[in-house]
């Protein structure tokens, strides 16, 4: 598929009018591009970076490339948590756009108006897109084959840490969630040319590689952004507490910055095994 570049240009202000940005950064207009060319999508992105303008951008794109009303496009995001949902749905819902979560307690007008593509976002766990029968025909309907632009894999790490089989020494292992690991079905059940966005902050090498495996997709014609998680303002450390020893003399250092510095302080957080610690 060809980009008219000015018609993106254009379609691409409407993205940062929307959201009250003066602009995107490269790699999120990058993604678009690549995924209005029909190129699936990978961005391993740190956090904060903005992964999810990417999916939030890709149907107000689409209507202004293709001409179409505000809001015909749809786009559906496999999310892993309900609260991580409903805040994605909050914060679209807060830019005037029309968002949906999947789950249990919301009421069946409601359903029945997801049904006929009342919404542009559409957001649903792995549970409810490959487990349940209504959910699955959804992506069979003549509206959704028509205007759906693309299905989004949030935080997509999670198939590997919750979808697939323990290591080789623990193949026996049942998956945590199951259905995380059959979301490369979702695909066969679209049109052909429906792409794929794939976004997470966390992925090594090898788990990109059985990201891509888990979806069926294929790497070296897939539109991949890499970026890597370095934070150089984050340090690491590890203490080792002798119990004989108390607390506070440990973290002196700490405890007399925190006293002279105040709120001007570097940030800090401890982790520690037990709650007694």
């Amino acid at each position: 598929m060809t980009v008219d570049a000015r018609e993106f240009r254009r379609a691409l202000e409407s993205v940062c009018d929307i959201f009250k940005i003066p602009s995107l950064y490269s790699e999120q207009e990058k993604c678009l591009e690549a995924l209005f060319k029909g190129k699936d999508v990978y961005a391993s992105l740190p956090t904060s970076y903005g992964k999810s303008l990417i999916f939030y951008a890709a149907p107000i794109v689409a209507d202004e490339l293709f001409s179409r009303p505000r809001g015909n496009s749809k786009i559906i995001v496999i999310s892993p948590l309900r609260t991580l949902m409903e805040d994605q749905v909050a914060y679209l819902r807060s830019f005037g756009l029309s968002a949906i979560a999947l789950h249990d307690e919301q009421s069946d007008e409601r359903l029945k108006e997801v049904e006929k593509g009342a919404f542009t976002y559409l957001f649903a766990s792995p549970e409810k897109m490959r487990s349940v029968e209504r959910w699955r025909k959804l992506l069979l309907t003549e509206h959704y084959r028509k205007f759906l632009v693309a299905i989004t894999v949030d935080e997509a790490h999670c198939i590997i840490q919750w979808g697939l089989p323990g290591s080789s020494s623990k193949r026996t292992a049942v998956p945590f969630r199951i259905w995380y690991g059959n979301l490369g079905e979702l695909k066969s059940l679209t049109v052909s040319n429906v792409p794929s966005i794939i976004v997470t902050a966390t992925a090594s090498l090898s788990t990109k590689r059985d990201i891509f495996r888990a979806l069926n997709l294929n790497q070296s014609s897939s539109f991949i952004m890499d970026h890597s998680p370095e934070r150089p303002n984050v340090q690491f450390s590890v203490r080792y507490l002798d119990k004989n020893f108390p607390v506070s003399s440990i973290f002196s250092t700490l405890i007399d910055e925190l006293r002279s510095k105040n709120v001007s302080c570097e940030r800090t957080m401890i982790f520690c095994q037990t709650r007694k610690q």
